[in-house]
């Protein structure tokens, strides 16, 4: 049977150890989080969407330990018609690169990126 899924809402990594790493590196105490969550955004997009009746999904690969391989069993297997990506300025670089991983293996799946950085930034991105 499969799950398929209507949004996937990506969080990308593309060495999620390294990444969740520097995010503990943050913490002014070493057992109270910050800046580990998902963005607010992330949780408004989700509710709308299932408010409506898709099947949608998030996912923070370094919070969560998902690795790019990972990732890309997950595609494979929940089949989204739509994949999202956040980012933040110093982020765009490492989006672009799973954008051309995800695209390498799903041509037919269509790939957006929203956050700050492309809002502000659309023709540069």
């Amino acid at each position: 049977m499969i799950n398929k899924l209507d949004f996937l809402l990506i969080e990308p990594s593309l060495d999620w150890e390294k990444d969740r790493y520097i995010k503990i590196g943050m913490r002014v105490e070493k057992d109270i989080p910050i800046r580990e969550s998902p963005r607010i955004a992330a949780g408004y997009m989700l509710s709308v969407l299932k408010k409506h009746g898709y099947k949608a999904q998030f996912i923070s690969m370094a919070h969560e330990g998902v690795s790019v391989e990972g990732l890309l069993n997950h595609i494979k297997d929940k089949k989204p018609s739509l994949i999202g990506m956040t980012a933040f300025t110093f982020q765009i670089p490492i989006v672009g690169k799973m954008a051309n991983i995800i695209k390498a293996q799903f041509p037919e799946i269509p790939i957006c990126v929203g956050g700050c950085h492309v809002t502000s930034l659309p023709l540069q991105t």
